[in-house]
């Protein structure tokens, strides 16, 4: 059963072929690589046909129409690709060497399953020299992982037959981060059938400084906004789905809180969020109040012990001049 590989990549070009000559050692011969470039400039297209040479079963294309990113590409490379069976892999990770054969067979055996999904080992510079999962199965529901970001498995861990992504949509293209969340939550909330096989067959790579999606801008408003956006498509989804329980509710009112007063540093953008959580009808207005008052009353109190230390200990606002720009007009 041929399966298809969908890689989107930027700027990635020393991984990226890591990652294919991972695909091209698989003992499971069936296999296409679709490789989706978003615009890279560091010499990845001249690699990917230098390695198409070798191997007929790899494609390259470039994304032409807007939007950008990772889920776009992902949308490309599933409307082209050919296989009974489709991986999401990240241009950074690995797979081993019987991961294909592994995953078509779990399928093969299982034909009412829309997917199956399988454990992630961690890895900085080559796989085994990190100690750790990347995900762990455990018997709390998966939903509820997902919903209180205690991902059970990411991108590359599913396989997925074809006809099952039909019934989840494309990725959303409009998310800034959290792409992969936001798609398998769907797929919990579309009931798909799935398994979980607790054998460890792909290598998820630290995130560098050259991720698709920089972790530098995860606590930006524009981001941060983005993602309680993201939120709330996931309640209405939920609540349609009549899958929105109690639990559910609060682990997202969780979410809605840290999104508004631990990660972001905007009290304007606070409020907002924490209001959006009240429209939806995440919080009660009791919860609610109490949270704005306490609030209120951490700022009050932060900024009465900063008048206090300034009046009685003025020295702690003097400034240090040990390094100090020199003028613009200054001549040695």
């Amino acid at each position: 059963m041929l399966v298809s590989i969908i890689i989107p990549t930027k700027n990635r070009c020393g991984p990226l072929q890591e990652t294919l000559a991972s695909v091209m050692t698989q003992t499971h011969a069936e296999w296409e690589v679709l490789v989706i470039d978003d615009g890279s400039t560091d010499g990845t297209e001249e690699m990917v046909f230098g390695m198409m040479s070798k191997d007929k079963r790899i494609r390259f294309s470039q994304r032409e129409k807007k939007p950008s990113g990772a889920a776009a590409c992902r949308n490309l490379g599933v409307e082209a690709c050919r296989g009974e069976y489709v991986i999401f892999l990240d241009s950074d990770d690995l797979l081993a060497p019987e991961c294909l054969e592994g995953r078509v067979k779990v399928m093969q055996d299982n034909p009412s399953l829309d997917f199956a999904v399988f454990l992630t080992h961690l890895f900085h510079a080559k796989p085994g020299d990190s100690p750790y999962l990347i995900n762990n199965f455990t018997q709390e529901d998966d939903l509820d992982r997902f919903l209180r970001l205690d991902a059970p498995w990411q991108t590359t861990g599913p396989i997925w037959r074809k006809t099952a992504l039909a019934k989840i949509g494309p990725w959303d293209e409009k998310a800034l981060s959290m792409q992969d969340w936001e798609f398998h939550v769907r797929a919990l909330a579309t009931k798909l059938n799935y398994q979980k096989v607790s054998e460890i067959d792909s290598f998820w790579r630290t995130t560098g400084p050259d991720s698709m999606t920089n972790g530098a801008s995860w606590g930006s408003p524009r981001r941060v906004w983005n993602r309680v956006r993201l939120y709330g498509r996931i309640i209405a989804i939920l609540r349609t789905q009549g899958l929105l329980t109690e639990r559910r509710r609060s682990l997202q009112t969780a979410e809605y809180y840290k999104h508004a007063f631990v990660i972001n540093q905007s009290r304007r953008l606070a409020y907002k969020i924490w209001a959006m959580a009240r429209r939806e009808k995440m919080i009660g207005p009791f919860k609610f109040t109490i949270v704005l008052i306490s609030d209120l009353l951490i700022r009050f109190a932060r900024r009465f012990h900063e008048f206090v230390v300034t009046c009685l200990l003025p020295e702690t606002r003097l400034k240090r001049t040990h390094f100090v720009a020199l003028p613009s007009n200054h001549h040695e």
